[in-house]
């Protein structure tokens, strides 16, 4: 039995919550995928708790991963090429002084630039940054790790 939080990769999706335990793999579970009621649609599949396919465009993957995250994709100018920007919370993606636990920019095609314009010219695709870690508008992005692109098609 869990104790109301699960290891990576799997959850307690069930209505029995408090008799058995993570037992259910999101990794890989199309109905689950990366969360409770995430259900790949449109012919694509879980893969690494992220919907999937190789003719999915990657801001389709990368707002997919986000969504499995529980988190909400925002707009900001119009999310220039090459990535989005979610949050935890809905913040706006102009609070890019925040950390990796609540603002995510999804990067999948190099020259994606920051919130406040720059061109963090060292953003790597399949990569995940967050704000600026001295919260001045230079190339100082965190960088909180890879996201799973899975083939996706730049876009």
């Amino acid at each position: 039995m869990c104790n109301g939080t699960c290891n990576a990769g799997f959850a307690d999706c069930n209505s029995n919550k408090k008799t058995d335990g993570c037992e259910l793999s999101t990794t890989a579970n199309n109905s689950n995928c990366g969360g409770c009621g995430i259900v790949c649609g449109g012919g694509t599949t879980c893969v690494n708790s992220a919907c999937t396919s190789p003719s999915v465009n990657c801001s389709v993957a990368a707002a997919n991963w986000c969504k499995a995250k529980g988190w909400t994709v925002v707009v900001w100018g119009g999310n220039p090429g090459g990535s989005i920007y979610c949050t935890v919370d809905g913040r706006s993606a102009g609070n890019d002084c925040d950390s990796c636990g609540t603002y995510n920019q999804v990067v999948w095609k190099s020259g994606a630039v920051a919130a406040c314009g720059t061109p963090n010219g060292g953003m790597s695709p399949g990569t995940v940054y967050a704000g600026h870690s001295s919260c001045a508008c230079i190339n100082n992005l965190f960088n909180c790790g890879s996201w799973p692109m899975n083939g996706c098609v730049p876009d």
